[in-house]
């Protein structure tokens, strides 16, 4: 018998993709075939309207059996959305509430169905702004439209304000404003005043006050302002009772002045006419005085100046000088004492006494008289009585300087002379003073020449003085060693083996010399840090010790692992050499192993065991001299290559009409199975 084939494992090729089109519409099957045979087939399924995925069914006929199940689709139509916009309102406020809309008719899809519309806010009322997004809903055989977005704004209305001008003269009462305002909308209510106010004389704005507590928003409208100016004007003061006369004084020292006669008058407002003169007489003459009247009141035109004419006459003074005595100061004698008899009113003269003595003697102390600034000599008839002057000697000490000094190689030396007692401006010649030395100790000075005191124009007055000297001394101290002074030249040390000396100098300029100082500390082997010590020697000019650090750094060794390369054998295999780089000569290492090892294919990591210890010659532990790093190696083991291997394949087949598999019994290289 013949059996069908069953179609199971067809290969089925299905006709192109469709799109909704509001029809029913059938999916066409381009081919069945099972191993390049035509299958023949019956299929179910394959019709629908609606967007969507559907299966469709093919059932084997004929020769074959079976079936195939295979799923197709219906894509989503588009809606054609060219004729819609959705653009940017900006709107006046108007008290009424603002909405965003589309422009366009949405379209209706082939199911009857009409695209619908949402917003993401009802819009606006009061002044501002926002992003309104607009959704749309479609069914379920059309593909999704993407939202539009829009700006909807409201701006202020315009509310106009108007206050009025005005003006009048001062009568002490107030002048009230007046004013309006438009532009309300809907209905909307707020306080409106009028504040403007003015009762002085002067001009104010008419200013006003808005109260938002109606129905209207401050924030829905901008203010436009007209503002009037209202305006008081000065009255005019009765002064028909007011006189002003002359009038003659003798003086006296004190300020002389004119005075009007009646009484003031007063404003409305309570403010009294003021009146001040041309400033008060005290020197004689003849003066033109004006009296200026004023008012603190704003409120009123100031009345006219007034003149009158006032005369005053001098009087008498008598000046007398004082007498005195001193001791000889190079500087004239001057005793400035003074009697003035006849100022008044406050009144001051300047007296010069211009009578001096120098040198020993008597002379009339005599005198000028100058008048001091605000005091007017021709108010005076001057007269004047004078005294003596007397003058004696001086006793002055000359004083040698002392002093002491740090050792700096060089020879010391004190040469200020100290005088007490020589008058100012005064000086001496042919007079020197020398204390000098170079080495520690004491070294007293001594004062040479002949001695003369001048003036200060260069006079011989040295037989106005009893004179005395003093000489002083001279100390030189040792000099103190810091650290400035010893430096380390040599660069970083590293541990070699035998003992290293540092470089170092030990200056102080020219001056620091050998026998000066002594080092210890500036030897070593080991690594480590030492202390250079420089110590001044007591024979020396230097005192004390200064140190600096200084180190022998640990010698950087390397503990290599080695590293190799082996084919696999089946077998474990290992790497264990050790290479040492970095040892000072005649130094070795001792306790450590080094191990890597592996059977399989792979990269095996080497390790170090035990404790390293490393020795010198003598054998000594000198491990704490040295740094040291480990570097270990890998054992490496690759594929072992079979193409040289023994196969055996399995038992011999005979042709059947079918695919056959030939086995292989075994595989072996270099005695391993593979």
């Amino acid at each position: 018998s013949i059996s069908k084939r069953d179609i199971r494992d067809a290969t089925v090729v299905l006709g192109g993709g469709l799109i909704y089109n509001g029809k029913a519409q059938t999916k066409a099957i381009t081919s069945v075939t099972l191993d390049s045979m035509a299958v023949t087939y019956s299929v179910t399924g394959n019709v629908a309207t609606d967007a969507g995925d559907y299966p469709l069914t093919i059932a084997g006929t004929g020769n074959f059996t079976g079936s195939i199940v295979r799923n197709w689709s219906i894509a989503k139509a588009v809606h054609d959305m060219s004729g819609i916009s959705f653009i940017d309102a900006e709107y006046v406020y108007n008290g009424t509430l603002r909405a965003p809309a589309i422009n366009g008719i949405l379209p209706t899809g082939l199911d009857g169905q009409k695209v619908t519309v949402s917003y993401s806010s009802p819009g606006l009322t009061d002044v501002g702004s926002l992003t309104v997004i607009a959704n749309f809903t479609v069914s379920g055989n059309y593909e999704a439209i993407a939202p539009m977005s829009a700006e909807l704004s409201v701006t202020h209305a315009r509310l106009d304000i108007v206050t009025h001008s005005g003006s009048k003269t001062y009568d002490g009462t107030a002048l009230n404003g007046t004013g309006s305002y438009s532009g309300l909308v809907n209905g909307e209510t707020l306080t409106f005043s009028v504040t403007g106010t003015i009762t002085d004389v002067g001009s104010v704005r008419n200013t006003y006050v808005i109260e938002w507590n109606g129905t209207g928003k401050r924030s829905n409208y901008a203010i436009h302002e007209t503002i009037g100016d209202l305006t008081v004007n000065k009255a005019v003061y009765d002064m028909s009772g007011i006189t002003f006369v002359g009038a003659e004084y003798v003086y006296d020292g004190t300020l002389r002045n004119l005075a009007i006669s009646g009484t003031l008058p007063e404003g409305a407002d309570g403010k009294q006419v003021t009146v001040s003169y041309t400033d008060a007489r005290k020197d004689v003459g003849t003066y033109t005085v004006t009296a200026t009247f004023g008012t603190s009141s704003g409120n009123y035109v100031v009345p006219a100046s007034m003149t009158a004419t006032m005369v005053i006459t001098p009087k008498a003074l008598t000046v007398s000088t004082g007498s005195g005595e001193k001791t000889y100061d190079g500087t004239p004698l001057t005793v400035h004492t003074f009697e003035v008899d006849g100022l008044v009113g406050g009144d001051e003269c300047i007296v010069h006494v211009t009578g001096t003595r120098t040198d020993s003697g008597m002379s009339t102390n005599v005198c000028t008289v100058n008048w001091k600034d605000g005091t007017n000599g021709n108010n005076y008839t001057l007269s004047y009585s004078f005294g003596t002057l007397t003058v004696h000697k001086r006793t002055v000490t000359f004083i040698g300087e002392s002093g002491e000094a740090d050792y700096n190689g060089n020879i010391h030396v004190l040469s200020g002379i100290q005088v007490n007692g020589l008058v100012t401006g005064h000086g001496y010649e042919s007079l020197t003073y020398l204390a000098s030395g170079k080495d520690a100790g004491s070294y007293n000075g001594l004062f040479s020449g002949t001695l003369v005191i001048v003036d200060s124009s260069d006079n011989d007055v040295s037989g106005n003085y009893d004179i005395s000297m003093t000489i002083g001394s001279l100390t030189v101290n040792k000099r103190q060693l810091t650290d400035s002074m010893f430096s380390i030249l040599s660069g970083a040390l590293t541990y070699s083996g035998s003992e290293q000396t540092i470089k170092f100098t030990v200056s102080d300029g020219s001056l620091l010399v050998s026998g000066d100082y002594e080092v210890i500390g500036h030897r070593a082997t080991a690594s480590g840090t030492y202390t250079a010590v420089v110590t001044a020697t007591d024979s020396g000019n230097y005192y004390g010790s200064v140190s600096k650090g200084w180190t022998i750094a640990a010698k950087q060794v390397v503990i290599e692992g080695a590293t190799k390369s082996v084919p696999y054998n089946g077998l474990e295999q290992t790497v264990s050499d050790i290479y040492v780089r970095g040892l000072v000569d005649g130094d070795r290492i001792t306790g450590l192993s080094y191990r890597g090892a592996g059977v399989d294919v792979g990269t095996y990591s080497g390790g170090f065991t035990g404790v390293l210890v490393i020795l010198n010659g003598s054998s000594e532990n000198v491990s704490s001299n040295y740094s040291v790093e480990y570097d270990p190696g890998e054992l490496t083991i690759t594929h072992l290559d079979i193409r040289d291997s023994t196969v055996v394949l399995g038992n011999a087949l005979t042709y059947t009409g079918i695919t056959r598999v030939m086995m292989v019994a075994s595989v072996h290289v270099n005695g391993l199975e593979v």
